[in-house]
């Protein structure tokens, strides 16, 4: 069989949720399938070490735009399209949320993966701009998949809300939580990281967009409560915004919370495994995710978990980690402090977060993603 996947987030987003999805979708695949053939697109390939893992695989080919003027239409329009119909694709996935405009007219089925409905959701977080976008590239991808994967119940549930679709176009498809953060990770490498961010001894981990909705302030909220009882200190990891510059920041300033805080514009993603690992507990205290793919890192590196209890984390995290009201500081307090004073709870957490994990491996991502692309290629055929 012949795929064609569109693996321009895999190679140049690797930090965003679509470009790790896509990296680890398309490894699996290389690995567990030998026998298929899967033709990767991109852009362009920019960072080579980004580039290498995904061609150690025979059956994985790398197919880049050559024309650098007409890189951005070969991927929106139909450039990207025409290539794979060239190759012989038989079932074409947009992995990162997108599908070329002329997909429609290719002789080969489409899949589209959905990662992120909040310009939807929560519209006044973002600009004109970027609502703008996501509304036009979103909806018209959505016209144009014969199947959609919706990366969780809740986003499924997103996306029958948002959108008028067809239930049955729908399936649930975890994804896989990355094999770096699943690997021994040697104390040597966690010192090396812990030293080159500037890493504190003890601390709590952050990883989360700079937005309202991801509720960052109940976080520091929680550490106003902690600061005088506990040395732990506050590790945020995401881009700085608007919203952090005038929110964020201003409230840790505020509160005497900034000597206790060490905030991290970006980490390469080669590092972030070792530097989750270097935490004591990692803290998601999102209102709404596509996914929570961070509570399931920290699992897998063997780090406690306490998180907002929200449907889609409980979905993702499981009887793993410890939930608490998202709008109540005292309860997030309250759970760091007995992760870090309880032996008997920190291991618990440990030990079921190990076990939680296991839902989402490479191994299950393959499976089910090669189950519904030969449904796809076999219900195509016969209609011809």
């Amino acid at each position: 069989m012949n795929l064609g996947i569109d693996g321009t987030d895999a190679i140049l987003h690797n930090n965003t949720a679509a470009g790790s999805y896509s990296r680890v979708l398309i490894e699996a695949l290389g690995e567990y399938c030998p026998k298929e053939h899967f033709y990767i697109y991109t852009t362009r390939v920019g960072d080579r070490v980004r580039v290498t893992p995904l061609l150690t695989y025979p059956n994985v080919r790398l197919k880049e735009c050559k024309k650098i003027w007409f890189r951005k239409w070969w991927r929106a329009y139909g450039g990207m399209a025409k290539q794979a119909k060239r190759h012989r694709v038989q079932v074409f996935h947009g992995v990162g949320g997108l599908l070329p405009m002329k997909i429609k007219n290719a002789p080969f089925p489409s899949v589209l993966t959905i990662h992120d409905l909040s310009t939807f959701l929560y519209p006044n977080e973002y600009g004109f701009w970027q609502r703008l976008r996501d509304k036009y590239r979103i909806k018209e991808s959505l016209k144009k998949a014969d199947r959609i994967i919706a990366i969780s119940q809740t986003m499924r549930d997103d996306l029958l809300s948002v959108f008028k679709i067809n239930p049955e176009q729908i399936n649930v498809v975890y994804p896989a939580v990355d094999k770096r953060f699943c690997n021994t990770i040697s104390p040597a490498a966690v010192d090396e990281v812990r030293a080159r961010y500037r890493l504190p001894d003890r601390f709590v981990l952050v990883v989360s967009q700079m937005v309202e909705h991801k509720n960052v302030l109940l976080a520091l909220k929680a550490f106003e409560i902690l600061k005088e009882n506990t040395d732990l200190e506050l590790v945020m990891v995401g881009e700085k915004t608007d919203y952090y510059n005038s929110t964020i920041h201003p409230y840790a300033g505020r509160h005497g919370l900034l000597n206790r805080i060490r905030h991290i514009n970006r980490v390469h993603s080669h590092d972030m495994a070792a530097l989750v690992r270097a935490a004591t507990v990692s803290a998601i205290p999102s209102r709404h995710e596509g996914f929570g793919l961070t509570i399931v890192e920290a699992q897998a590196c063997g780090v406690p978990v306490v998180a907002a209890d929200v449907p889609v984390l409980r979905e993702t995290g499981g009887d793993g980690a410890v939930f608490v009201d998202p709008d109540s500081p005292e309860e997030m307090a309250e759970a760091i402090n007995k992760i870090v004073s309880d032996d008997d709870l920190r291991t618990h957490l440990i030990e079921r977060g190990t076990k939680n994990k296991e839902r989402f491996s490479a191994a299950n991502l393959a499976q089910q993603m090669m189950i519904i692309y030969r449904e796809l290629r076999d219900n195509h055929s016969s209609s011809r």
